[in-house]
């Protein structure tokens, strides 16, 4: 069996949630796997162009973003420009995607699942077609009647999808997929041991997703002066420029602890060492912490998925939320004013997670081919 994942650029989260469900189904049994970047693979010059537009777009106009996000007047364009996307480019897609040979497509990023869609609804593309929703919401650009299986994180996104015309048997509920090495439990005192933490050290653990993104600097810096003496460790994800600023800092500063980009069992190591996180409520980096009992601190989440990932979090007490540096400053005091309050934090945050979420997609994926 040969497996295509398909997403939009990488690094990313799209990219995360792929590479997840494919070593869970290696780990199944025999099977092939190719991954289709369509920003890069298929767009090298104008696919990084719209992916940094996105970017830009998110951190500094998250007005108009929220505006876009999720909007049935912009999904009604979207249409259009699908059809529009399909004569241009349509067969650039489908020449590739019949390159690699598929027995199953799956897509880990709405607008790649829209390219997708649309071969399969001209007919051209006859191979199974599965998406994996990265969030704790599903925005109106996934649903696609010719999708032949989602993934959600939750039942109330499955219900979420049925609203929007998608036959409830084609929606399984297994969590957000993370890498399955993050489901190995790992001692506090044996994740600090080779990072040279003290085992009673208070650990703050700050990401701004794959390439750390969001006012870290100040974060950290509030950290830092916090009269608990905290200890900050920074995932800096492919932010090369942050990873030599903070190593330049922490020459000075002991407590600051910078990480360049990590394996899943790196990642899952620092969130192991740790007793919070501080930063982006994106939803692989939310997923992660979840699977590993890390309670989440939210500071100022942007509009649209991150606002609503925050949401499915604060209801389900697993997060609390920090619009300013002040209120940041609040909330880490409190979590760390009685020993019990840190501990019902972690539990929440666990009881929040879906153990084996990348194992469930993995099956549900070996299902959708053996029909």
């Amino acid at each position: 069996m040969r497996v295509v994942f398909v997403y939009g650029y990488e690094p990313s989260g799209h990219a995360s949630a792929a590479r997840a469900v494919e070593a869970a189904l290696k780990a199944a049994g025999p099977v092939e796997t190719a991954h289709l970047n369509i920003s890069a693979d298929l767009h090298p010059i104008l696919g990084p162009a719209v992916a940094l537009t996105y970017l830009q777009l998110v951190q500094k106009a998250p007005t108009l973003w929220d505006y876009l996000y999720d909007n049935k007047a912009v999904a009604d364009i979207a249409k259009e420009l699908r059809k529009l996307y399909g004569l241009l480019e349509g067969g650039r897609v489908l020449a590739r995607v019949e390159e690699l040979k598929p027995d199953v497509i799956v897509c880990t990023h709405a607008m790649s699942l829209m390219a997708i869609a649309a071969e399969k609804d001209r007919g051209r593309l006859k191979v199974p077609v599965a998406a994996v929703v990265t969030d704790y919401w599903v925005h109106t650009y996934w649903a696609r009647p010719s999708v032949d299986l989602y993934m959600v994180p939750t039942p109330g996104l499955a219900e979420s999808l049925r609203e929007k015309g998608v036959s409830l048997d084609k929606v399984r509920v297994t969590g957000i997929p993370v890498h399955p090495a993050f489901e190995e439990p790992l001692e506090k005192e044996e994740a600090r041991k080779p990072l040279g933490l003290a085992p009673a050290a208070k650990v703050a653990f700050v990401s701004g997703g794959s390439k750390a993104l969001g006012p870290l600097l100040e974060i950290i810096g509030t950290l830092l002066a916090h009269p608990a003496g905290i200890d900050v460790i920074v995932a800096c994800g492919s932010n090369e420029d942050l990873y030599l600023k903070l190593q330049a800092k922490a020459r000075g500063e002991p407590r600051l602890r910078p990480y360049p980009r990590r394996d899943p069992a790196g990642m899952r190591a620092l969130m192991g060492a740790s007793d919070f996180c501080v930063g982006k409520a994106g939803g692989i980096t939310v997923a992660e912490c979840l699977a590993q009992g890390l309670p989440l601190i939210i500071h100022n989440p942007i509009p649209g998925q991150e606002e609503k990932n925050s949401d499915f979090l604060l209801k389900n007490q697993a997060a609390q939320r920090a619009d300013t540096l002040e209120e940041l400053g609040k909330v880490v005091t409190r979590l760390f004013s009685a020993p019990e309050r840190l501990m019902e934090a972690r539990s929440k945050a666990r009881a929040a997670s879906r153990p084996g979420s990348a194992g469930l997609a993995a099956r549900a994926v070996l299902e959708l081919v053996k029909k």
